[in-house]
C-alpha cells in the first residue's frame, strides 16, 4: 500500500506474516485498475480475505503505516475481527518523528548548511580527489526517503569534519581552477565557521537516541517490550541532554 507497482502500471499490495518462527512474505495483490490512493473500507475490504486466508482467530494484530487510510482500515477490521488490535508501524512512526524533528527551523539551517557542503564534495570530482587526500571516508547523501537519512548525513560530516578544514586550507584547493566559484567558496566559509560543528553535534545528539530504536524496530525480533523500554532509554537521554545544556548555560 505504499504506492508499489509492476511493470504494467498496475498497484501491488504486499502482506506479510509476523509469528514466532519470524516474519514471512505471505503474497501479493494485484489491484487491476484501482488506484494506489483509495479509501480505507476497499482496503479493509482486501484486507480481510487476508486475515481469513490466515485464519483470522490466530491473527493478533494487524500492522500498518500510519497514512490516514490506513488507520481507517484498522478501525474497520477492529470492529469486524473482535480479537484483532491494529498497531501503527513503530518504525514508520519514529521516521516521521525524525522528519518532523529535521523540520525545526534551526534543525533546516544546520541541515542545509550539511548538505550544501555534502552537495560540492559530492558533484565535484577535483573537490572529492582533494578530500580523498585527507580522509578515507567518503561524504554521504542517502535518499530523502530512507530511514533517518538527515543523521546518516551529519554523523558522516561530524566524523570527517577536521579532514574538511584541512581540505579547504590546503594548497590542493587553492590550485582548484574552481576554488574561486561561489559554491566552493561558500563551502569553505561553512567549515571554517567555529559554530558550524557545535550546531552538527546538537543535531545528533537528539537524533541518535531516536535513531537506535528505530533501528531495534527496523529489523527481525524486536518486541512491544523492548520498544517500550528502549524509547524510555531514548527519553531518559534527551532529558539528561536537556538538563546538561541548560546547567552549561547557567555557569
Amino acid at each position: 500500500m505504499d504506492g508499489w507497482i509492476d511493470t504494467s502500471k498496475r498497484a501491488l499490495v504486499n502482506t506479510l506474516v509476523s509469528c514466532c518462527y519470524g516474519t514471512m512474505y505471505h503474497k501479493t495483490i494485484v489491484c487491476s485498475g484501482v488506484s494506489t490512493r483509495v479509501d480505507g473500507p476497499w482496503f479493509a475490504e482486501i484486507l480481510s480475505i487476508v486475515l481469513k486466508d490466515a485464519n483470522a482467530e490466530n491473527v493478533v494484530q494487524l500492522v500498518t503505516d500510519n497514512a490516514s487510510d490506513c488507520v481507517s482500515i484498522g478501525h474497520i477490521l477492529e470492529a469486524q475481527f473482535p480479537s484483532l488490535v491494529w498497531t501503527p508501524c513503530a518504525s514508520h512512526c519514529l521516521d516521521l518523528l525524525l522528519e518532523d524533528i529535521g523540520k525545526l527551523s534551526w534543525v533546516r539551517r544546520v541541515h542545509k548548511r550539511a548538505n550544501y557542503v555534502v552537495k560540492l564534495f559530492t558533484k565535484k570530482r577535483n573537490a572529492r580527489k582533494i578530500f580523498s587526500n585527507y580522509s578515507s571516508l567518503v561524504l554521504l547523501r542517502p535518499s530523502a526517503t530512507r530511514f533517518g537519512y538527515i543523521l546518516i548525513v551529519l554523523e558522516r560530516l561530524a566524523r570527517v569534519w577536521r579532514a574538511l578544514e584541512q581540505t579547504v586550507v590546503s594548497n590542493y584547493w587553492e590550485d582548484w581552477s574552481d576554488s574561486k566559484k561561489p559554491d566552493a567558496v561558500k563551502v569553505k566559509s561553512i567549515v571554517q565557521d567555529s559554530s558550524t560543528l557545535p550546531s552538527i553535534m546538537i543535531v545528533i545528539s537528539i537524533m541518535r537516541p531516536l535513531f537506535s530504536v528505530l533501528r531495534l524496530t527496523d529489523r527481525e525480533g524486536s518486541t512491544m517490550g523492548l520498544l517500550y523500554e528502549f524509547m524510555r532509554r531514548a527519553r531518559d537521554t534527551l532529558q539528561r541532554g536537556a538538563r546538561e545544556d541548560t546547567s552549561n548555560k547557567d555557569r
